[in-house]
């Protein structure tokens, strides 16, 4: 708990405080986050927005997006007796991304995997890549998040961890997954899959005899995943509330619609929200964009443009594939992407499959597991949605955590 605070004040103080007159953002769902959390000033109440005499949710006004900023926001408003600024925004991604990073790094040196934390560690120099106000630069704090659950789960029994540690990261991995999902239910998503993944694997080596357990884990990542919605029912419990008009989540459908029109394409969308809005006014015009109605429309089309043109559909997504592997990294490497790719995945099977071959599985392998997923994930979400960096940038760290894996698994070929 003290590593813990002392990790949130370190991430707080790396960036300045707010300063007066800033003019707002440019995203419409950050402009909502700040006036909900000028509400909480006033009020002392959560994820609404304050209009004449009452309060609403934020989702009566306007698409919310996902709740964890706007809660962060308000909880610092509400706590310091301050109204929250837009450089606040920058100071949560920060804080998101140091804390994503340290808590991996503690897990890998609970799991005595020392390069691979220290090689962590150094991502921090990705923490402030994208100083921009919207969710999307805390990204890499989210991946680091939803990626503990799994980590530990296949990787402290290798090292044949206490009960009190197992039960104690589980804990915290549920816990950070649930943060993820608050601050980015689309990359809790590959918290879902990597921890299903990993529950599998436990189970295919344990047999059935735990299988009562394993689903019990199952049970608490769905429920983590969706932290989002059981906050918003909680709220509107809490304040007696009608649910929200729009969505307060973000959602998969309107985001890969609009994917197939990031390049060019025959179904004549675009990489652009307006695209999604006229695509669904041609099916009624009386849905509201950010409904629950407007991303059913949205994905009933995008299914009946998968199944009627499949073919047409594979070809836009290898050309993003292609698009995605010769997006440059970020600084200070700025290679394409695949170069790194080519040569991590040789380095892990020269490793794996000559130097260490003659070790026992281990908690290196868990580690290399968990990278190769989520290295997986970012690219596959890049081909589904949109390739930009902004968006895949925490491939960076899981690439360093793969190379990090494998000098782990040298090392203990070496002692050994």
């Amino acid at each position: 708990m003290r590593a813990l605070m002392l990790a949130c004040l370190l991430a707080f103080s790396l960036v300045s405080h707010a300063k007066a007159n800033e003019p707002p953002p440019d995203w419409l769902a950050a402009r909502l986050w700040l006036d909900s959390a000028d509400c909480a000033l006033k009020t002392g109440k959560f994820l609404v927005l304050c209009r004449d005499s009452r309060v609403i949710p934020i989702g009566d006004d306007s698409l919310g997006d996902d709740p964890g900023h706007a809660l962060a926001l308000g909880l610092y408003s509400a706590l310091t007796g301050r109204a929250a600024k837009p450089s606040d925004i920058a100071r949560i991604n920060l804080g998101i991304n140091v804390i994503g990073l340290i808590l991996l790094a503690l897990l890998l040196f609970t799991l005595q995997l020392r390069i691979s934390a220290a090689l962590v560690l150094l991502s921090i120099a990705l923490a402030r890549q994208y100083p921009i106000l919207t969710p999307h630069p805390a990204g890499l704090g989210d991946a680091c998040l939803s990626a503990i659950l799994p980590l530990a789960l296949l990787g402290l029994p290798l090292i044949k961890a206490s009960q009190g540690t197992f039960i104690g990261w589980l804990v915290a991995g549920i816990l950070s997954l649930a943060t993820a999902s608050l601050f980015r239910q689309s990359t809790a998503m590959m918290g879902v899959a990597a921890s299903a993944a990993a529950i599998a694997v436990s189970v295919a080596v344990s047999g059935r005899r735990t299988i009562l357990p394993h689903i019990a884990q199952l049970l608490a990542v769905f429920v983590a995943y969706k932290a989002p919605h059981l906050v918003h029912r909680a709220r509107d419990i809490a304040y007696n509330l009608q649910p929200a008009r729009f969505t307060e989540e973000h959602g998969p459908w309107h985001s890969l619609y609009i994917g197939l029109g990031v390049n060019k394409n025959p179904f004549g969308i675009r990489w652009d929200d307006a695209s999604g809005i006229e695509a669904v006014e041609r099916v009624d015009s009386r849905i509201l964009f950010g409904t629950p109605a407007y991303f059913d429309a949205l994905k009933h089309e995008y299914f009946r443009i998968v199944t009627t043109s499949p073919r047409q559909v594979l070809q836009v997504y290898a050309t993003k594939l292609a698009s995605t592997l010769h997006q440059s990294l970020p600084a200070p490497l700025h290679v394409p992407i695949m170069w790194p790719l080519l040569l991590v995945g040789l380095a892990a099977m020269v490793v794996r499959f000559w130097i260490a071959r003659h070790l026992p599985p281990n908690a290196a392998d868990a580690a290399l597991f968990v990278a190769s997923l989520y290295t997986c994930f970012f690219i596959g979400q890049a081909v589904l949605i949109n390739y930009a960096m902004i968006y895949m940038f925490p491939i960076g760290m899981f690439l360093l955590l793969a190379i990090g894996a494998c000098l782990d698994l040298t090392r203990r070929t070496i002692s050994t």
